[in-house]
């Protein structure tokens, strides 16, 4: 991001989510989650991905869609993001 010419880091803090979901929640129309990974710091083990998805999957509304940045230039991303997705939706939390 560029602010007055200078780059400056972008702000991705964890406690933002329940605001973003909350308010997502509370409109009537569907709403794209986007930047779940926050830019790839929720994704630097399996585990926190895995953890940012079920978050998002179980904080929005079932018909708003979910937008993933991917960079597959060391892994297959692609391949990674949709078997996790597809193991949460058909294994969702009790």
């Amino acid at each position: 991001m560029l602010a007055a010419g200078k780059r400056v880091a972008e702000r991705f803090d964890d406690e933002d989510r329940p605001l973003m979901c909350k308010f997502i929640n509370e409109t009537t129309k569907p709403c794209i989650a986007i930047k779940i990974l926050a830019a790839g710091r929720n994704a630097e083990t399996p585990d926190r991905l895995e953890e940012a998805f079920r978050y998002a999957l179980t904080n929005i509304k079932e018909t708003d869609p979910i937008v993933v940045g991917m960079f597959p230039k060391h892994s297959d991303q692609v391949a990674q993001n949709t078997t996790l997705l597809t193991h949460l939706l058909n294994h969702p939390p009790s």
